[in-house]
């Protein structure tokens, strides 16, 4: 099932951090929308301190725990308004931490392989993502760089 994904007017409010802040709330976010449509790649791009962290976990539901954070969102899936914390909701969504970068080191074989473990579904066999892995090398022109001797890094 193809599946899209709105996220309208989404405002994110800090508090002040002490009483005698003169600055008071601060907005992290203030109408931000958008939508990642199927078979799409959606990129948020943005300066530093931009709020494109905030933003993703907001829509992952990730957002509610451990924050004093003012959140206000409607977030859809295929048009109908969800709540990204209900964990029905939640087995949906999902995003990949900046820190969660691929080795430098990795081989192509190996970075490949990751990313189809991140994408593709638990029920996907091992054998089925070494198959697709080594199509995906050989479509790239990659099959004799695949291992660390096979390529020299830059």
């Amino acid at each position: 099932m193809q599946v899209m994904f709105v996220f309208l007017s989404t405002c994110c409010i800090l508090p002040p951090i002490s009483k005698n802040n003169k600055k008071g709330a601060k907005k992290l976010l203030n109408g931000v929308w958008g939508e990642a449509l199927p078979g799409e790649i959606t990129a948020i791009m943005g300066p530093s301190r931009a709020g494109k962290t905030s933003l993703l976990n907001i829509m992952a539901g990730w957002s509610q725990s451990n924050t004093t954070a003012t959140v206000n969102s409607d977030i859809r899936r295929n048009e109908f308004q969800v709540d990204p914390t209900d964990i029905q909701v939640r087995k949906h969504i999902a995003f990949v931490v900046q820190d969660d970068s691929l080795s430098l080191t990795a081989t192509p074989r190996e970075a490949i392989r990751v990313s189809a473990k991140l994408c593709l579904p638990r029920i996907t066999t091992d054998k089925e993502i070494e198959d697709l892995t080594s199509m995906m090398l050989a479509e790239l022109g990659l099959d004799d760089c695949t291992t660390p001797d096979e390529y020299e890094m830059i």
